[in-house]
């Protein structure tokens, strides 16, 4: 997909992420990095609000796993199955969640599983950086599921 179709894509799938200002940067098969303006998602004390840096991160892998897929001509319904994050310090500037790609063996498993069972797990990170510095960790467990079959 391209940068415009992925962020159309979101915009239209996932409506909170229009009031919060959702931007896709950066999309390949590599990275994928989102952003977002802090004015639209500050708490009561002007720092990244938690529910939406959050959500930035759950959806920076959920779109990376969904372009993913789209790449590898792929249909499959991604679906977020469990997740943590760990809070470092303050975000004081606009959101930019990255996701990298797995491993190549991880990746190598989770389309084996997929081409076998029709479905797969497979486990990602994103990170939130504050004026250069990790903010946010956050670790996702997402599953793809033979589209429409849940």
């Amino acid at each position: 997909m391209t940068i415009e179709q992925l962020e159309s894509y979101i915009l239209n799938n996932v409506p909170l992420t229009k009031h919060m200002g959702v931007k896709v940067t950066q999309c390949s098969v590599e990275k994928l990095e989102l952003s977002a303006p802090l004015d639209k998602n500050s708490n009561h004390v002007g720092t990244g609000f938690g529910g939406s840096l959050g959500a930035m991160q759950a959806l920076c892998c959920w779109a990376w796993l969904t372009n993913f897929l789209d790449e590898n001509k792929i249909e499959a319904t991604v679906v977020l199955q469990e997740s943590a994050s760990k809070f470092k310090k303050p975000v004081t500037e606009n959101i930019v969640a990255s996701c990298f790609s797995p491993d190549k063996q991880i990746i190598k498993q989770f389309l084996s599983s997929f081409t076998k069972k029709k479905k797969a797990r497979i486990e990602l990170n994103s990170v939130i950086c504050s004026h250069g510095q990790p903010a946010i960790i956050y670790e996702g467990k997402y599953v793809a599921l033979e589209a429409h079959n849940f």
